[in-house]
């Protein structure tokens, strides 16, 4: 297929394989959610609207940083803080690799992910250096810190947005990764919810690995298109647009059989009253007021009883 032709997000791509993975189901879910109904977010705009800044400034006639402030890439102004928070740390970081000699680079380069058709993602940054390769993805999300590696039980989890993207980019850019060794997988995200996080967080891999994330996405692109998918809740719901139909969130709520009208409640003596007033209290009360469960407090001669959903104030000590 056209490349202009197809999606702009694929339902296997880079920015949902971590979903892929753990909920293969969602690919599903998604499909069905009409696409007028997944609106994009201020945070995705904003977002969408730096990643585009960055670009701009690696141009051959690029701007200034400065003069991005105040200027509207989509629906989104780019505000000082912007420049000088996200935008200037990040062109700084970049900068620095780029001026290493005999670099070279592509920037929000479309590519392809080997053996699934319909998989594919733009790399924020792939930079070769000699026999090492860079995928950077860039992070301009102020809330949860998103790391190149992961910590899970025992285990380091690589993060599978920037396997994907090295494992599509090492398929589609066949000459720009002849002879290279080592890849680093990169995340820059110069804002986050963890004041003192780094902005730079980095592993390093191999074509093992590139190799063995290959098989494992493959089954779990497959199992999402398979009859009876794997369906699993967890952090990865986080943006998934199919959060309102999705069975693991919904499921309790629509399900009217998991609901159990409470049981008529009496009064509750335990509070207050001491066991034997219990009967001496109810030998007062007439047959209708037994039957009464409106929530109420009865003060008795030296005692209070509280009937649930009263609430009995203790007495204020007065000044002397």
């Amino acid at each position: 297929m056209n490349a202009s032709l197809a999606p702009a997000h694929s339902p296997f791509g880079g920015s949902v394989a971590t979903r892929v993975l753990r909920c293969p189901a969602s690919v599903g879910l998604v499909e069905k959610v009409p696409v007028h109904l997944r609106r994009s977010s201020a945070y995705a705009e904003r977002g969408t609207a730096l990643h585009s800044a960055v670009a701009l400034l690696f141009d051959d006639n690029g701007p200034s940083l400065e003069s991005l402030v105040g200027r509207t890439i989509g629906d989104y102004a780019i505000t000082h803080g912007d420049v000088e928070n996200s935008l200037r740390p990040v062109f700084t970081h970049i900068t620095a690799l780029l001026d290493a000699p005999g670099t070279e680079f592509y920037l929000e380069h479309r590519v392809g992910f080997p053996t699934i058709p319909g998989a594919y993602g733009t790399a924020d940054l792939l930079i070769r250096i000699g026999n090492t390769i860079h995928v950077v993805d860039l992070k301009f999300g102020a809330g949860v810190r998103v790391t190149a590696l992961t910590p899970d039980g025992d285990e380091d989890v690589i993060n599978a947005q920037l396997l994907f993207y090295a494992a599509a980019a090492r398929h589609s850019l066949r000459e720009f990764f002849a002879g290279v060794e080592t890849v680093v997988l990169t995340i820059l995200q110069p804002m986050s919810i963890e004041a003192d996080a780094e902005m730079v967080s980095s592993v390093e891999v191999g074509h093992a690995e590139l190799d063995g994330f290959i098989a494992i996405y493959r089954t779990a692109c497959e199992e999402a298109l398979s009859e009876f998918p794997r369906l699993a809740r967890g952090h990865w719901c986080r943006f998934c647009a199919a959060r309102p139909i999705c069975p693991a969130h919904t499921g309790p709520l629509l399900d009217l059989a998991q609901f159990v009208g409470p049981a008529p409640a009496g009064p509750n003596f335990s509070i207050l009253a001491p066991p034997p007033a219990k009967e001496a209290y109810l030998q007062l009360l007439t047959g209708e007021e037994r039957e009464c469960t409106r929530p109420r407090a009865l003060m008795g001669r030296n005692r209070a009883v509280v009937f649930p959903g009263a609430r009995h104030l203790p007495k204020r000590r007065a000044d002397r």
